[in-house]
């Protein structure tokens, strides 16, 4: 085989490697522009159900972002982390604060930390992490509990206080 015959097979290799790479980056923008009009209309929803909206203000690339190379690998965790980077959880917190403010809806972005760790029924500092398992334990109380629907009361406790202090 020729040099002419080799280039004329690579340039064929490449012209249709562009289509592909064309096709493919065409059908990636046409999914982020669903994504996001998809978190438009849901923004509308909810600042239409609600008077006010409570966010935790959480550092989104640091829950996105790989571990260090160093470290064991954590399939469920790296799993995780490619859904969130998928879901785009930060879109979704920016279209719903610009909703928010352009339907005249409150929009509270709260602190994260210690959401999860106070347990909202009695106050207590849970020293636990939550890491491990969906459910913590509150010895004060003696009851189980969900770690995250336990993190949304304390939003809601947020919204509260912020409430009570207008």
């Amino acid at each position: 085989m020729g040099d002419e015959a080799v280039l004329r097979r690579l340039e064929a290799w490449r012209k249709q490697d562009r289509r592909l790479y064309e096709r493919v980056a065409h059908t990636n923008d046409k999914l982020a522009g669903r994504r996001r009009e998809v978190y438009r209309v849901l923004a509308a929803q909810l600042c239409h159900a609600y008077g006010a909206i409570v966010v935790e203000d959480m550092a989104i690339p640091r829950v996105t972002r790989p571990g260090p190379a160093e470290a064991p690998t954590d399939q469920q965790a790296d799993l995780a982390r490619r859904q969130a980077r998928v879901a785009a959880p930060g879109l979704f917190r920016s279209v719903l604060a610009t909703t928010a403010k352009r339907e005249g809806v409150r929009f509270i972005s709260a602190p994260a930390a210690g959401t999860t760790r106070m347990h909202n029924a009695c106050g207590t500092h849970l020293d636990q992490s939550g890491a491990r398992s969906i459910t913590m334990w509150c010895p004060v109380c003696e009851v189980s509990f969900d770690q995250d629907e336990n993190a949304a009361k304390n939003l809601l406790g947020t919204l509260a206080s912020a409430t009570a202090a207008t």
